[in-house]
């Protein structure tokens, strides 16, 4: 690009040279004023007040903003808004190469041209002619990227001090609308983001739901069917046994294999009731959460010789919510196996308490304990401890586990109720 000459234009401290008019600073206060609330209420609407303010107030016959658009080879400057004697047609999109707009983005500041035609061919030809363009650039995050200008088309109204002043204020206005663009396009973004991320949320949790709803469902399946056929099948087999055993009369060492598959009949019998009962446990649904946990602890207890009790507190013969309590049995469930599989305790108990419009669980160890209680990341105990953390979650409550080496774990759970 051509550069235009220093001497071919005047920056603002050149026109203090020039006689100035006296401010209109009544009229000036009102079209800040009016900037101001657009400001507030819509930004995108400053260019267009401040353009029409600025022939209003100002001896410009002509303003507008400018853009500055595309690549660095075919950048243009796009006129987003002008009001006053030309139209915005004529001034829509001019090249970069060889604009006005251009000088005073290159130079970062304010510019004065005369007869600005004799430099720029694209404004050649333009009714009525330009006697003189005032330009200002303003930036973006410290770079110019758009400039207000003015034009006078007269000579009997050049351009003084005050329209200097008045153009640098607008130029503002504008900057601070394209600001507050940004910030609303990049809220926008942020709460389409949270949108679709809550929506991923929500189906992520109601995926997860009918994922726990069926296997509950396939539990009482699996458990009927052991019950009926396995189980059924076990006591007809013990059934036999005693019968082979009657007539086995005298015959020592048949008897003894008898009793010795009997006892292993008994131990399947007792292993398949074990297993039905860990699947879904008939009190649960029949006589509620206080009994089937109790049921559950004693049960547990007697089959891995540790020491438990369950506490309850607030709750009396009060029924909660039937997902409310199949998350609560299985919380004391999975924790307690956790104890059978990998604590080493000789003790646990469980207090469940509810206290107005919340119900709280907290199931507690003597055992080993650890160090590292990360879900995902505790070795042995991390999918059992997430599988928790997300059941609790789908009923709304939260959920937290404390453990140190040697002093055990506490797992507590609180889930709010409705009123």
């Amino acid at each position: 690009m051509q550069r235009v000459k220093t001497d071919d234009f005047l920056v603002a401290d050149d026109l203090h040279l020039r006689p100035s008019r006296t401010p209109g600073h009544e009229a000036e206060c009102r079209l800040l004023a009016a900037l101001a609330d657009e400001l507030a209420m819509n930004p995108a609407g400053v260019e267009r007040k401040v353009v029409e303010g600025l022939t209003g107030l100002g001896r410009a016959g002509s303003a507008g903003v400018s853009v500055l658009a595309g690549n660095e080879g075919d950048a243009l400057f796009r006129c987003h808004v002008a009001a006053g004697m030309i139209p915005l047609r004529r001034l829509a999109s001019v090249p970069r190469e060889g604009s006005l707009c251009a000088e005073a983005l290159v130079r970062k500041q304010l510019v004065l041209f005369e007869r600005p035609e004799r430099h720029f061919a694209a404004l050649r030809g333009i009714t009525p002619a330009i006697h003189e363009a005032m330009i200002i650039p303003w930036p973006l995050e410290g770079e110019p990227v758009g400039t207000l200008w003015a034009l006078c088309h007269s000579p009997e109204h050049r351009f003084d001090a005050e329209d200097s002043r008045l153009l640098r204020i607008l130029a503002t206005f504008i900057q601070a609308a394209w600001k507050l663009s940004e910030l609303t396009s990049v809220n926008g973004s942020l709460r389409a983001g949270i949108a679709q991320r809550d929506h991923a949320d929500a189906s992520r949790q109601d995926l997860l739901r009918q994922l726990v709803n069926a296997q509950e469902e396939e539990r009482r399946r699996v458990a009927r069917e052991l019950h009926d056929q396995l189980g059924q099948q076990v006591s007809v087999l013990r059934l036999r046994l005693s019968i082979m055993k009657d007539q086995a009369g005298d015959n020592r060492r048949l008897r003894q294999e008898i009793d010795d598959l009997a006892d292993v009949a008994k131990r399947l019998d007792s292993d398949v009731d074990f297993l039905v009962w860990q699947l879904r446990p008939t009190a649960l649904d029949d006589l509620g959460l206080i009994d089937a946990l109790y049921d559950y602890v004693d049960t547990w207890s007697g089959h891995f010789h540790v020491a438990a009790e369950v506490r309850t507190v607030g709750l009396n013969d009060t029924r909660l919510e039937p997902e409310i309590e199949t998350v609560l049995y299985r919380i004391v469930q999975e924790a307690l196996s956790n104890v059978a599989k990998h604590a080493h305790a000789t003790a646990a108990h469980a207090v469940l308490r509810r206290s107005g419009n919340e119900v709280s669980l907290t199931v507690k160890d003597n055992g080993t304990g650890f160090r590292d209680h990360t879900p995902g990341r505790t070795p042995g105990h991390g999918h059992g401890l997430l599988g928790m953390r997300e059941r609790v979650a789908l009923v709304g409550g939260s959920f937290a586990v404390h453990s140190e080496p040697g002093s055990g774990t506490t797992i507590t759970v609180r889930i709010p109720l409705s009123p």
